[in-house]
């Protein structure tokens, strides 16, 4: 469910009229509305004019506090969309011709024995509560923890993907989740090995006996009406990665995310192993899994990996011959 920001300002009308048009386009526009409702917020005690200035503009466009660039041209860039919208209908709004360009940050990659000590934290740790009743959620929510991050683990999924997804979407007959409406609002099919298939079999089976009644979602929050939420997992992950021994000794913290890229590296690790396999003709399909929009995004959580360098030198036989080693004298 996509959520309604209550824009209160002199451009409230437009605000929402432009949001509505582009999520009946296709996007989800959910940080873009966000980000507007922080300025519609801004402009709500001191601007009177229906126009956006240059002035207005670079009066918003300074950096916060403790504000990433990155954070700061997406920012910048839902508002420049909603200027362009306005000089569309009419009204006057000043379009800034360059944004601050978002830092690139390069990604922690797992190594296999990270993987190994964090989920071996994972199901050691005992559940939260003392008295009965909440102690018994954190248990449930234990068996959660453990199949969640399994399963972004297995499948390379997004963290919002493996909140957002309801019971009704895993087929346990034929290993298949189906994700809706992710990135690009575009649906997927997602194929689980048999090993989890069976595991999500016998998780789902735990939540119909302690559910209350019928289940909607497949890794509920404290409330079985509602899911699990991006923040909190986001937490659950920290909480556990720091309790591992390779935290003390990672100078780059990992995320959630980092397991999308462990799946991508490790994959075509594999393939380029392989001598049998095309890893150029195999890429097409590992993006489509992934629910990239093309190759090339799917290539880019490959970039900066120590490992792909002795593969690729392993594999390079010709470069020998075609630059022949220089004799010193």
């Amino acid at each position: 469910m996509l959520k309604e920001y209550p824009y209160s300002s002199i451009f409230a009308g437009n605000l929402h009229d432009y949001v509505d048009q582009k999520r009946l386009s296709g996007f989800s526009f959910e940080l873009q509305s966000y980000w507007l409702y922080r300025f519609d917020q801004y402009c709500c005690c001191c601007i009177k004019s229906a126009d956006i200035s240059k002035e207005l503009f670079e009066a918003w466009a300074g950096r916060f506090e403790n504000e990433g660039k990155s954070s700061q041209s997406s920012r910048l860039s839902a508002l420049r969309g909603f200027c362009k919208y306005l000089n569309s209908i009419g009204a006057n709004a000043y379009v800034p011709h360059r944004l601050p360009k978002g830092e690139k940050t390069i990604p922690h990659i797992f190594d296999d024995e990270e993987v190994q000590q964090f989920f071996a934290v994972l199901d050691s740790a005992e559940p939260y509560g003392h008295n009965g009743k909440a102690r018994f959620c954190f248990q449930r929510m234990a068996q959660e923890y453990r199949v969640y991050f399994r399963l972004v683990y297995c499948c390379g999924l997004r963290n919002s993907e493996a909140c957002n997804t309801k019971v009704e979407d895993v087929d346990l007959s034929q290993g298949i989740l189906t994700i809706k409406q992710s990135k690009g609002r575009k649906d997927r099919l997602v194929y689980m090995s048999e090993e989890l298939t069976q595991l999500c079999k016998a998780y789902i089976d735990f939540l119909q006996k302690v559910a209350d009644g019928p289940i909607d979602w497949l890794f509920p929050g404290r409330s079985f009406s509602k899911p699990l939420r991006n923040s909190s997992m986001g937490k659950k992950f920290d909480e556990i990665w720091f309790k591992t021994a390779s935290s003390k000794k990672c100078c780059k913290k990992p995320t959630i995310h980092s397991f999308r890229h462990y799946f991508v590296v490790n994959r075509m690790n594999r393939w380029m192993s392989d001598d049998t396999i095309n890893t150029e003709a195999m890429l097409p399909y590992l993006s489509n899994y992934l629910g990239h929009s093309s190759p090339s995004e799917t290539y880019y959580y490959y970039h900066h990996v120590q490992e792909a360098f002795t593969i690729i030198r392993n594999k390079d036989k010709i470069s020998d011959l075609v630059i022949p080693e220089v004799p010193y004298e």
